[in-house]
């Protein structure tokens, strides 16, 4: 059973986005799953590698899809982006460096901060924008 379900409530309105917060869901789900199975300290980290490397991919594209249906708050998100890739990396750093009370940290971070204030509350601000974008002619 997943840790975590995409379901279309975190849809934001481009399915190119869309896919890439379940591949999101996809690698926490994995990285949920080797922490549980106390599966080797490599696994581990290349799953925290392959979720900050694609996090990093995602919000380069969520930030040019913002830009190019202009939306207003792209300054405050691209910030936001920024200090999730700063804590991915310290919890990244952290588990490297032997921290096991870090694990706890992290599915707060990932459950709230990340799917619910970030993609259900900001993310979704960008829908209307994107999907006013897309029905504009020559689009």
């Amino acid at each position: 059973m997943s840790f975590i379900n995409w379901s279309d409530i975190y849809s934001v309105g481009d399915p190119t986005l869309d896919g890439h917060h379940q591949k999101l869901f996809d690698i926490v789900n994995q990285l949920h799953d080797e922490l549980l199975g106390h599966h080797r300290e490599e696994a581990v980290a290349n799953t925290i590698k392959a979720l900050l490397d694609y996090s990093h991919y995602h919000f380069a594209e969520e930030e040019r899809v913002m830009k190019a249906v202009g939306f207003p708050e792209y300054e405050g998100h691209k910030a936001v982006h920024e200090m999730i890739i700063r804590k991915l990396q310290d919890y990244e750093h952290n588990k490297a460096a032997g921290d096991r009370e870090s694990t706890g940290e992290l599915y707060t971070f990932l459950l709230s901060d990340w799917l619910w204030k970030h993609i259900l509350e900001m993310d979704k601000k960008m829908a209307p924008y994107i999907l006013g974008h897309s029905h504009k002619p020559g689009n």
